[in-house]
C-alpha cells in the first residue's frame, strides 16, 4: 500500500489533526477508519449479542454529526470510547452513554440509565429505580421502608429541583437499599471532583437532570453487588474521583491497542 492510497488515520493514530483541517475531511477520515475491516473484526469480539459493529459504528458517527467538535479529537481517544462502550453493552447515543469532546480527546461518560443498564447484569439486582424530585412532588422516606414519591404536576427543571434518590432492591430482600442526595450536596461535591460541571461543559449542559439523578446512583452502587459492566462503567466515569472508585475495579486505560488494517499487496 502506497503513501498516496493508505487508509487515512494509520499513520499516526494519537495524532490530532491540524486545525485548519475540513470539517468534512475529518468526518471521512473517521468515518473511513472506524468502518474499517479490522476496527469492526475487533468491535465484533466484545460487541452483546444481538449488536452488530455496522450499526455501533453509525451511532459513534452520528454522535459525531451531532457534536463536531468530536471529529477533532484523536482516534486513539475514539477508538478507546467506543471499545470499552462496546465492552459494557452501552450505544454511545447520549442516552445510555455519552461521548464527549475534552480538548483533543474524546471521552466516554456513561449516563445514569447506563448504570442501571449495567446494573442488571447481576443475577442479585431485581430492581433498580432512580429518580429526581421536585418541590411540588411529595417525597417521603424511612429508613429500612420503601421510599414514597409521588409525581405531581409542576415545573420540572434544574431551577425547581429539590433531590434525587436511586433504590436497589436485591433478590430475596423485601427492603431495598436507597440513597437520598439533596440538591446542594450533589452539587458540592461536583464543583470539587467534576472539571465538567465547573467549566460548564458537556452532559451538565446539555443533560443536566439525568446528572443529578446519576450522583446516588453511583453511591447505591457502593453497596450492592457489581457485574463486570457495571465496574467498569463506574471506573470510566468522569465524576468519580480516583480515591471514590469501587473496590475491584480496573483503572482507567490511557494506552490503546490499535488495529489495522493489513496492507494490501
Amino acid at each position: 500500500m502506497t503513501d498516496e492510497t493508505r487508509e487515512p488515520g494509520i499513520a499516526d493514530e494519537r495524532a490530532v489533526p491540524p486545525r485548519e483541517t475540513s470539517l468534512a475531511a475529518l468526518m471521512d477520515r473517521n468515518r473511513t477508519w472506524l468502518e474499517g475491516p479490522a476496527r469492526q473484526t475487533e468491535l465484533a469480539k466484545v460487541l452483546p449479542d444481538g449488536w452488530t459493529p455496522a450499526r455501533f459504528t453509525r451511532i459513534v458517527i452520528t454522535a459525531m454529526v451531532r457534536e463536531p467538535k468530536l471529529a477533532r479529537c484523536s482516534l486513539a481517544s475514539l477508538w478507546l470510547a467506543m471499545i470499552d462502550a462496546a465492552s459494557m453493552g452501552l450505544p454511545l447515543d447520549g442516552r445510555l452513554a455519552h461521548l464527549v469532546p475534552y480538548g483533543q480527546e474524546a471521552q466516554l461518560i456513561p449516563d445514569y440509565k447506563g448504570l442501571i443498564h449495567t446494573a442488571y447484569n447481576h443475577p442479585r439486582v431485581a430492581a433498580f429505580q432512580a429518580e429526581a424530585v421536585f418541590q411540588k412532588d411529595e417525597w417521603r422516606y424511612t429508613v429500612g421502608f420503601r421510599p414514597h414519591h409521588v409525581q405531581n404536576r409542576g415545573p420540572r427543571s434544574v431551577e425547581t429541583l429539590v433531590g434525587a434518590y436511586a433504590a436497589v432492591t436485591l433478590r430475596g430482600s423485601r427492603t431495598p437499599i436507597v440513597k437520598w442526595m439533596d440538591k446542594d450536596e450533589i452539587e458540592c461535591e461536583h464543583r470539587a471532583y467534576s472539571a465538567s460541571y465547573r467549566n460548564g461543559k458537556g452532559p451538565w449542559m446539555t443533560h443536566p437532570i439525568p446528572m443529578y439523578i446519576k450522583s446516588p446512583c453511583k453511591e447505591v452502587c457502593k453497596f450492592i453487588p457489581q457485574s463486570p459492566a457495571l465496574i467498569l462503567a463506574l471506573a470510566h466515569d468522569d465524576e468519580a474521583p480516583e480515591r471514590e472508585r469501587p473496590m475491584g475495579s480496573p483503572p482507567v486505560s490511557t494506552a490503546v491497542r490499535i488495529p489495522k488494517d493489513e496492507p494490501t499487496l
